[in-house]
């Protein structure tokens, strides 16, 4: 079950990003930034690049999007691509869960209850 969570983890992000770049007004580059974030983190070789996608990532959930938010939120609480650290995660989650963000939503309660 542990290695089928960061599997889920990205299913659910990209289902989220779909769903939010449908009701996002044109002009807004957060979705823009997330995804340019996610082929950095996905590539494979030279063209996967961990620093890119969290600089990219950062951007984008800086910016309100709750997919980004949710994705930085996961890298602070499991230290997978950054250091850990909870009170990161948790800032992360509640930005998105405050957008009704489900995926945040159970995140931090898996955070508080662990």
């Amino acid at each position: 079950m542990r290695c089928r969570l960061p599997s889920l983890l990205l299913i659910c992000l990209l289902l989220s990003h779909a769903a939010f770049t449908q009701t996002s007004t044109l002009g807004l580059n957060a979705p823009h930034l997330f995804e340019k974030g996610m082929n950095s983190l996905m590539g494979v070789g030279a063209s996967r690049n961990d620093l890119n996608a969290v600089d990219y990532l950062r951007r984008s959930a800086e910016l309100g999007y709750p997919p980004a938010q949710v994705a930085l939120g996961y890298f602070y609480d499991t230290g997978s691509v950054v250091s850990q650290d909870s009170g990161q995660a948790a800032d992360w989650y509640k930005k998105a869960a405050k957008q009704d963000d489900r995926l945040a939503d159970w995140l931090l309660g898996r955070l508080y209850y662990n």
